[in-house]
């Protein structure tokens, strides 16, 4: 599970990233992501209802994201808050599959360490 402090927690945070954020598609997910120096990269997800009206699945779709992140976390910059936006194509997808996207988008949007 991805640390507290790695996680966007306050509606305000969310609502600069998505008024401000630069916008990043997959086929999976959109990613907006914001610069924001001296502090830890932070991530959170959005799963709107509808993707699904049942709090299962879209819990289950934030947790495989957020696991994907953990997993590839120690080859991201510092300093940004990204925010996944969700699509109905990720309903039944595990792990690998959406952690290759993250990896993916991470590169597409210059997070990844050299």
């Amino acid at each position: 599970m991805l640390l507290k402090e790695r996680m966007i927690s306050l509606d305000k945070d969310f609502k600069e990233v998505l008024a401000d954020g630069v916008m990043q598609q997959s086929p999976l997910f959109g990613m907006l992501v914001l610069k924001r120096e001296g502090e830890k990269t932070r991530f959170g997800v959005i799963v709107s209802k509808k993707i699904d009206k049942r709090a299962v699945t879209r819990n289950r779709i934030r947790r495989v994201i957020l696991e994907s992140v953990r997993l590839s976390l120690s080859s991201v910059k510092d300093g940004y808050l990204v925010v996944f936006l969700a699509k109905k194509r990720l309903v039944g997808l595990g792990l690998e599959e959406v952690g290759k996207e993250v990896i993916e988008s991470f590169k597409k949007a210059g997070l990844i360490l050299k």
